[in-house]
């Protein structure tokens, strides 16, 4: 009778031994099925630094027509602050001397909203009405909320006079605004490019 009682012991340990060996293998199974979520992306337009290399840039998904003429729109999750072949609107802070102290970049045309730490939001358009996003000093782009395009809006603040500003050359587009900082009430001044018309 022990060795029976033993031996249906030692049989009920490999079946649980053997049950628990296979949990693993079908976890794993399991997980590699399930897909990792997309990255964060939106359809947008930039600048071509050069058109015969955006011409060949396989990002590109079609040219769009603007007022400034044809431009590229690829579809990121960054605002291509360091491409060879694209280039965003810049957006630069800067000292009462003209030094630039921060800058973003954000697509081509793109209306600009608040300033938020280290953060301002653009605007797009979709489906027929505007869509706010985020995008910070290191060029990542993220959904916006409400806030993005929240007043004190940059481009509705105060103007004041542009300083040379070596990343706009001699734009004639060039405004500078004096913002406040959405989420410190600390007062900055912000240079872009108007939209062109």
């Amino acid at each position: 009778m022990a060795h029976a009682a033993l031996a249906f012991v030692a049989a009920s340990t490999l079946v649980a031994c053997s049950r628990e060996a296979s949990a693993p293998a079908n976890a794993t199974a399991a997980a590699r099925t399930v897909e990792k979520p997309e990255a964060f992306a939106i359809e947008a337009e930039f600048s071509a630094k050069d058109t015969v290399a955006a011409e060949k840039d396989r990002r590109i998904l079609r040219w769009a027509d603007s007022p400034c003429g044809m431009s590229p729109v690829v579809k990121t999750g960054d605002a291509l602050l360091d491409d060879p072949v694209l280039q965003p609107d810049f957006v630069v802070e800067f000292a009462a001397d003209g030094r630039a102290l921060r800058t973003w970049g954000k697509p081509f045309n793109a209306p600009i909203g608040a300033l938020r730490g280290d953060r301002i939001g653009f605007a797009q358009w979709r489906d027929g009405r505007e869509q706010w996003y985020w995008t910070d000093t290191r060029g990542r782009i993220a959904p916006g909320d409400a806030a993005a395009g929240a007043h004190p809006r940059i481009d509705e603040s105060a103007p004041v006079d542009c300083p040379t500003i070596e990343l706009f050359g001699d734009s004639e587009y060039l405004q500078c605004f004096e913002t406040l900082d959405a989420s410190t009430g600390r007062t900055h001044r912000i240079a872009v490019e108007a939209a062109c018309s």
